[in-house]
């Protein structure tokens, strides 16, 4: 699910891409302890966001680009 919400972000879709990480993000920790974890979570902050949402996952998303 992870995955899913940031293979539709980087894709440009947007309002698919945050509906997936909200549910994501409320079933895996939910918003509490991630804000209380990066204080305020935001979109300027979004690498510091999926870097938790990982760690939290036990999982390592990596990004490869098409050719």
């Amino acid at each position: 699910m992870l995955r899913d919400a940031v293979d539709c972000l980087l894709q440009g879709d947007l309002t698919t891409g945050k509906a997936v990480l909200r549910d994501y993000v409320n079933a895996a920790i939910g918003f509490p302890a991630l804000a209380e974890r990066l204080g305020k979570p935001r979109a300027q902050n979004f690498p510091d966001i999926v870097a938790v949402l990982q760690e939290v996952a036990g999982v390592r998303l990596e990004v490869i680009a098409n050719q």
